[in-house]
């Protein structure tokens, strides 16, 4: 077969060997399926359920062996599965690198600033206003950004006719 037909042979038995374990137990969908929601829900009921999925949402590492086992490839599936933790892994990083002061994507502590400004002002008992989001101020400064074009442009236009 070929690697494309490998990577899709190992979704296929992935998605069917999934369906197959939450329908013998449909509440796994509200107990967890990742590894850290499983382990809690453990803890809570006293059961020894185990993750469905990885960290990432891929699969769990004891799919590999019973794909092996039934004649599914997995070296190319994996191999796709790999490369997808990496680039979940890059955006997750750059979503948290504005977070933090000093942070390793030179946020600087932007990120945590942006969110501060999304919470309520409690400037008194009566007022509920919102500081203005990341999206409001892009959009003013756009606005102010066109305005000041307009103005340059009637000024050319005034200076040259």
């Amino acid at each position: 077969m070929s690697t494309l037909g490998d990577i899709f042979g190992f979704e296929k038995f992935h998605a069917g060997d999934l369906w197959k374990r939450l329908k013998k137990d449909p509440k796994r969908l509200l107990l967890g399926v990742d590894p850290a929601s499983t382990k809690l829900w453990n803890a809570a009921l006293s059961r020894d359920d185990k993750p469905l999925v990885d960290e990432l949402g891929g699969p769990d590492p004891g799919v590999y062996g019973r794909a092996e086992a039934a004649g599914v490839p997995t070296t190319a599936g994996k191999g796709m599965h790999d490369i997808a933790h990496v680039i979940a892994a890059a955006y997750g990083a750059k979503g948290l690198s504005g977070i933090g002061a000093g942070s390793a994507g030179g946020g600087g502590g932007q990120g945590v600033q942006q969110y501060a400004n999304m919470l309520p002002k409690q400037q008194g008992p009566q007022d509920t206003r919102v500081a203005p989001s990341a999206i409001d101020e892009h959009l003013e400064r756009e606005r102010m950004k066109q305005a000041m074009r307009q103005q340059i442009a009637q000024q050319m236009q005034h200076r040259y006719s």
